[in-house]
């Protein structure tokens, strides 16, 4: 599989950035073992070990086409695995994708289509919900959280439990 070559820097507060160039992007892959440190308390299994990751895109040409790039997939995926084979093998991986313009749903469907072509040997387990709400004028809300983590993971199951309650107070807390 081809993917595009990347850097890593580590900040003093233990986030890792990835970051490559595709041909029209420049692509950021963010690890906050912070990010939800303050729900360590009450999910346990989730969060001891849990990562907050997201990634972003800046155009060089905001006016140019969209291409499809598997590469762009690969690269972020090989950078998934890379980071969570460096960490405890209990580390969990959480995400959402962003609501705020109304692409939640294509940025799900996106990441699980390279899930799907990256992970051909079930290495990553990937979970995700989708969470539906009206909002105050009636309109229908989605949102969308999961974590990765490897598939020897012996919190899985525990983690698992926690998940759908954490998802909710996250959502709750957004709102």
């Amino acid at each position: 599989m081809e993917y595009y070559s990347f850097s890593v820097d580590e900040s003093s507060d233990g986030e890792h950035h990835y970051t490559f160039l595709s041909k029209d992007c420049v692509y950021t892959v963010v690890f906050n073992p912070s990010q939800y440190i303050k729900y360590i308390e009450t999910f346990p299994a989730l969060l001891d070990f849990g990562i907050g990751l997201s990634f972003f895109q800046f155009r060089h040409d905001e006016t140019s086409k969209k291409r499809k790039d598997p590469k762009v997939g690969n690269t972020i995926c090989k950078i998934l695995i890379q980071y969570l084979e460096s960490q405890e093998v209990d580390s969990i991986l959480l995400y959402h994708c962003d609501h705020t313009d109304g692409k939640q749903k294509g940025r799900s469907k996106l990441f699980s289509g390279w899930h799907e072509a990256f992970d051909k040997d079930n290495a990553i387990v990937k979970h995700e919900v989708c969470v539906v709400e009206e909002g105050k004028a009636g309109e229908i809300k989605e949102y969308f959280i999961g974590y990765l983590a490897l598939s020897n993971n012996p919190r899985l199951k525990d983690a698992s439990l926690e998940f759908d309650k954490f998802s909710a107070t996250l959502i709750d807390e957004n709102k």
